[in-house]
């Protein structure tokens, strides 16, 4: 028996296909799914025992074909596929290629393999982009010939080549069924025929016939050639009810994922499952705010996207390795690796006293720097052969104490970089930036956690919950991709056999996951930083959009609006504890609303300054370094040559800068008065002569924009005018000399009276909130009736 049950999603595929599983299990069962729904089909299969049903996938089988059939070829990692197309271009031009151009050509080439369209090419009928990419695949087939290598669409055409030449793929024949997926290629649909031919059944499932107004990837024409190519019949499933649609619009992104949040934990009181449960959302990216809005919430939120090195505290001290050598070991790095050579931090700080950077430590005095010269040596290029860069590459994991048991993957594209990069032009600093490039390529498979998901529309596919929230259905967001080919015109794909790269189903990809639970809760933010968003289109075939009510999500919201504070009493804001606050720049948070200050007080942790150390001595460096080249250059002219003042300015430029002529310039530091601590940017006190300049680092043109929202700056300068001092106000770019600005009286009178009314509020213990703009992103909106 051969069969595609065909049918809209929700319709019972899944259902059908696993009640063939639980009929046919004492003879054997192979389900092939895609790999992030083997959790949800062994959940579904487990409520009746089966010991004879194994789960997998395609790729898996593949490589068990191959293994049976006596392959003796190497695979061909992605990175290694992308650094063997970089050692093909580079052969035919004298520059090197970039890695994401080389991932192009890897991917348009993988493309033709997945149609089987390698040899079926008709140059005629191409252009000369065509017509190059037709060259680099020959060219390519060749080098993995030749170095005896195979990628991942090569095994699996391998895999069926060996099936149709008698192999068998098990022990004994099995059930064949393929579920999960919303189309085939030819080189897939290829491996199932082949793998069927020694099956006992074949049970494959396809999403087709959506109710107007959606749309599937395939249709009832496509499914019944697959299935003619498969030899099997076609099994139509009827359409059931679509799932319980909630829509629901937000002011703004943060409200939207906030309030999506506290729904969520909403279900989870309730007693829900969380793996019954999953948030999604449209890109990769969008992750990191909702797991951070998890931890806020107390809920547990799971990512399931595979990580890179890049997204560990190990990954990131490696990419600084290889990176701070081309950058001249700037103070930041060593900062940053101090942790790993011994005296680098004394190093880092004399050089960032002399604004200098690590390429130019020679001209330190009494310090010892025995340790960044490891370094150095270290990061330093360490010879031309294989052993020597593999060396090299170990030396840095030990040096970091990478993990053992994550280090093979990268050892892997380090040797594959090597080997595949020309031999005649092998350099160093191009071997580095390939594996920098690469290296987020590398995926580090997460410790499976239970919780509610957070996925992307790829990883929910074939996957049943019962609630799911999908966030921003905006249009353009939950769409296929299509877009004119780079190498082929759509006249010329035409011509060629292949499929058109525009078929008009974008807006399938939208349908399949509004279909993946019973009740699904879409939402939307009416604005978002770019202005007015609008919700997708197929929206409003689902019911008016509403605008929830407002819901406490953190513990200390829920605190507030419970127990610890009534919000039913109009005045609470009235009658907090007098605030008697004497750092100026924790004042300013205070404003514009002077609840949100409150709050933030109690929940934020509280920093040091304006600043993390990082971006405070970073931009103490800039200050400095701004202040050096700000002073005119000695007068050289008149008797002094043209070479010696070539010499005089290099050196100035390129080695010691002069002393600044800043005499008492202080960067990030606080000074007292009258009972007060104010904290510019930076400043300078002239005590004998009672002067004061304040330097406030912005590029800000508008003098009010920049008062408005640092005004900090301004209190300060108010202070020193009311104690008498004579002060003047800079504004530094850092890319020009500091430039005097002009306060004017009615400027100074009012943020003066501001400053005033402000401590006399806090003093009282007034922390009314004032209701405005800022309110869209504003926290502790859920605790305050105003926002």
């Amino acid at each position: 028996m051969r069969r595609i049950v065909a049918g809209p999603a929700g319709s019972g595929k899944t259902t059908a296909l696993l009640q063939h599983a639980w009929k046919q299990s004492k003879e054997g069962v192979t389900l092939c799914c895609l790999p992030h729904q083997r959790q949800d089909l062994l959940k579904r299969l487990a409520a009746q025992p089966t010991l004879n049903v194994r789960i997998t996938d395609l790729q898996t089988l593949t490589y068990e074909i191959l293994e049976q059939g006596g392959n003796d070829r190497t695979f061909l990692s992605i990175p290694g596929k992308v650094a063997l197309m970089g050692r093909l271009l580079m052969a035919d031009r004298k520059d090197y290629p970039t890695p994401g151009e080389a991932a192009l050509y890897s991917n348009a080439i993988a493309d033709l393999k997945r149609q089987g369209m390698t040899s079926k090419m008709d140059a005629r009928k191409m252009g000369a982009q065509g017509k190059h990419l037709l060259a680099l695949l020959r060219r390519y087939q060749e080098e993995l010939k030749t170095r005896h290598l195979m990628d991942l669409d090569d095994a699996r055409d391998r895999a069926s080549e060996l099936l149709e030449g008698g192999l068998k793929w098990s022990i004994r024949p099995q059930h064949l069924l393929i579920d999960g997926y919303s189309e085939f290629n030819p080189s897939e649909l290829r491996l199932i025929r082949a793998l069927s031919m020694t099956s006992r059944s074949l049970l494959v499932t396809l999403p087709v016939s959506a109710p107007f107004p959606y749309q599937t990837r395939l249709n009832e024409k496509e499914v019944e050639s697959q299935a003619q190519y498969l030899q099997a019949s076609v099994q139509k499933l009827s359409y059931r009810n679509l799932p319980m649609f909630t829509v629901h619009t937000c002011p703004n992104v943060t409200r939207e994922a906030r309030q999506v949040v506290a729904q969520v934990k909403e279900a989870l009181l309730g007693g829900m499952d969380a793996s019954e449960m999953a948030i999604l959302i449209p890109r990769e990216g969008a992750a990191a705010h909702l797991l951070k809005l998890g931890e806020e919430a107390r809920i547990p939120l799971i990512d399931e996207n595979p990580g890179n090195p890049m997204e560990t505290f190990h990954g990131r001290k490696l990419m600084t390795l290889l990176s701070t050598r081309r950058r001249n070991y700037p103070t930041r790095d060593l900062f940053d690796l101090s942790m790993y050579y011994e005296g680098l931090q004394q190093v880092a700080e004399a050089l960032e006293a002399r604004g200098l950077n690590g390429i130019h430590a020679h001209l330190l005095e009494g310090v010892d720097r025995s340790s960044l010269s490891l370094l150095m040596l270290e990061t330093a290029p360490s010879g031309s052969s294989e052993k020597e860069w593999l060396n090299w590459v170990e030396t840095l994991l030990n040096r970091i104490k990478y993990p053992e048991t994550s280090r093979d993957p990268i050892r892997l594209m380090a040797r594959e970089v090597f080997e595949l990069i020309p031999s005649e032009v092998q350099k160093h600093s191009v071997l580095e930036d390939w594996l920098m490039a690469l290296l987020p390529s590398i995926s580090l498979t997460r410790e499976r956690q239970e919780g509610v998901r957070v996925l992307t529309p790829e990883q929910i596919t074939g996957r049943r919950f019962q609630r799911l929230w999908i966030m921003n259905v905006t249009e353009h967001q939950y769409l296929l991709e299509e877009k004119e080919d780079f190498f082929f015109t759509e006249e010329e794909r035409v011509k060629l056999g292949l499929p058109r790269s525009m078929k008009g189903i974008a807006e399938s990809l939208f349908y399949e996951v509004i279909t993946r639970a019973s009740h699904v809760t879409l939402s939307y933010a009416s604005a978002d930083r770019d202005g007015v968003q609008r919700p997708h289109r197929l929206l409003a075939q689902m019911g008016s959009a509403t605008t929830p009510p407002v819901k406490p999500m953190s513990p200390l919201e829920y605190a507030l609006s419970t127990r610890d504070i009534k919000i039913s009493t109009p005045d609470w804001w009235n009658h907090v504890p007098p605030i008697q606050e004497k750092r100026v720049w924790m004042l300013a948070r205070y404003l514009p609303c002077k609840l949100r200050g409150y709050l933030s007080t109690h929940t934020e942790k509280t920093s040091g300054g304006l600043f993390s150390h990082q971006d405070r001595t970073r931009m103490e460096r800039l200050l400095r370094q701004a202040a050096w080249e700000a002073q005119p250059e000695p007068v050289l002219e008149g008797v002094y040559s043209d070479h010696f003042r070539e010499q005089v300015s290099r050196h100035l430029k390129d080695n010691l800068p002069p002393k600044p002529d800043l005499p008492n310039l202080k960067v990030y530091q606080s000074f007292k008065l009258d009972g007060l601590s104010f904290r510019p940017h930076a400043y300078q006190l002239f005590k004998d002569t009672r002067k004061a300049n304040l330097y406030v680092v912005t590029q800000e043109p508008d003098i009010r924009n920049l008062l408005k929202n640092q005004p900090e700056h301004l209190w300060a300068y108010m202070a020193l005018k009311e104690a008498d001092w004579d002060t003047e106000l800079y504004t530094w770019d850092l890319y020009a000399k500091p430039k005097r600005r002009t306060v004017f009286d009615n400027q100074m009178r009012d943020a003066w009276k501001q400053f005033q009314d402000l401590q006399t509020h806090l003093g009282q213990g007034d922390v009314t909130p004032s209701a405005g703009f800022h309110c869209w992103d504003c926290t502790f909106k859920q605790v305050c009736r105003l926002g």
